[in-house]
């Protein structure tokens, strides 16, 4: 790692430590991931990395303290879909720009969404819930986290690409949906595997379909979507660090090897795999890739908030 860089950039970065700024309170998936990274980027750059928790407008507050913070690599952003996507898509009052105001540095985490049935709909397959949909347009309830979540906008494609409608209950926060399609309160709900999977596993509920490219490694029985017929459907949340846009070249360099050789290390992953996160594959960590992952998921925001007409105030 050291060789990538001038000398005169690792004498110089870093000497004094650096905070990860997590836009959501402690304990979520965004947090438990950007703890275990600072720990490991700590080490192998020879500093302190600290983690602070901002919270509050589905983490727009503490992505716009980053974008405006000093580009010097000092201060880093866990950004995730919420405040990188769901809000520049949604909302009209930001204070930043996911594109313009910050560096990507990794793709450090996909976590694949997954729709889940309650066992009293009596719905065994992907194309049997879609069936029933169909037969009984929007009446079908599915739960997500929230109205204008990412989980939310999933929802909402899903019904866009399988031509089917649903009405939507919004959750406060994906847990609080879990114990709601456990008794059958709501039909369905779009959340991540990783929410869902010890449900699953307790017989509790089904997962029917996983929006990914392959299968999880949490419930490997369970068919991606195109297994299940929905072919070209892909759909997760991500999480990455960013730096200020501005930041010297140098010092991005110095952060983004340091975060993929963290990525590398067998507890790191194993700790990534315990808390349901599928680390992507090594060229996929990359700056560029994660450029393309925002893209991407920013288009897709943007698109599915029009068609359904949603928009967000603080």
């Amino acid at each position: 790692m050291a060789a990538a860089v001038p000398a005169s950039a690792q004498a110089a970065f870093p000497n004094r430590p650096i905070r990860i700024i997590v836009p959501f309170a402690a304990g979520g998936n965004v947090d438990l991931q950007c703890r275990i990274l600072a720990e490991k980027m700590g080490q192998l750059l020879k500093g302190t990395i600290l983690v602070e928790n901002r919270a509050g407008a589905g983490g727009a507050i503490g992505a716009e303290a980053v974008a405006h913070s000093a580009p010097d690599g000092y201060t880093l952003l866990g950004g995730s879909n919420g405040p990188m996507t769901v809000s520049p898509a949604l909302r009209t009052d930001l204070g930043y720009d996911p594109l313009r105001d910050f560096a990507p540095l990794a793709l450090t985490s996909r976590a694949p969404m997954a729709l889940a049935v309650s066992k009293k709909l009596g719905v065994d397959t992907l194309q049997d819930f879609l069936a029933l949909a169909s037969s009984r347009p929007g009446h079908v309830t599915v739960a997500s986290s929230g109205t204008g979540s990412s989980s939310h906008l999933v929802l909402i494609d899903f019904g866009l690409t399988t031509r089917t409608s649903y009405e939507h209950i919004p959750y406060r926060g994906a847990s609080a949906t879990v114990p709601d399609l456990i008794s059958g309160n709501v039909d369905g709900v779009m959340t991540e595997v990783s929410n869902i999977s010890p449900a699953h596993a307790a017989g509790q509920v089904k997962i029917l379909g996983i929006a990914a490219t392959n299968r999880s490694m949490l419930v490997p029985e369970v068919p991606t979507f195109a297994q299940a017929g929905v072919p070209g459907f892909i759909a997760f949340s991500f999480c990455g660090l960013f730096a200020p846009a501005r930041t010297p070249e140098a010092v991005l360099q110095v952060l983004s090897r340091a975060a993929a050789t963290a990525l590398t290390d067998h507890e790191v992953r194993k700790k990534f795999e315990d808390i349901g996160l599928e680390i992507p594959e090594a060229q996929e960590t990359a700056p560029a890739s994660m450029s393309s992952v925002l893209k991407r998921e920013l288009e897709i925001a943007r698109r599915v908030g029009a068609a359904a007409g949603i928009k967000l105030q603080n």
